[in-house]
């Protein structure tokens, strides 16, 4: 079971398609952040640019995966130095989820072509 587990984190490691996804999604949500008027109000989802509503819309499932546990293990309401250790932890832990969300996506892409191409 361990072997079939890292074969397959391997693959989707290898998965070039997944890799130029994720490249590509973190380089657009950059360049939104970049492009906001930071002058304005913090961030509220209306006043964001189309772009960045759907790179969010495409990154909310693992944005729920990880933020789900954090809020009921109550993380949210931390304070001080140690505030700043779970919001790393978090900040993390969703970088990890989005990355791994777009190799699978990537992986998945890649595989169903090599099968369509095989007939």
């Amino acid at each position: 079971m361990k072997n079939k587990i890292s074969n397959f984190l391997k693959d989707l490691a290898s998965s070039r398609v997944g890799l130029l996804l994720a490249v590509l999604n973190f380089t657009l949500l950059f360049y939104c952040y970049y492009e906001r008027d930071w002058k304005s109000e913090p961030f509220h989802y209306f006043y964001e640019s189309n772009l960045l509503k759907v790179i969010m819309f495409l990154n909310a499932p693992p944005f729920l995966f990880v933020s789900v546990p954090f809020w009921e293990l109550g993380f949210t309401e931390a304070v001080g130095e140690r505030f700043l250790i779970i919001k790393v932890l978090y900040f993390v832990s969703l970088l990890l989820a989005i990355t791994f969300q777009w190799l699978l996506i990537g992986y998945i892409i890649e595989k169903t072509y090599r099968n369509l191409k095989e007939y």
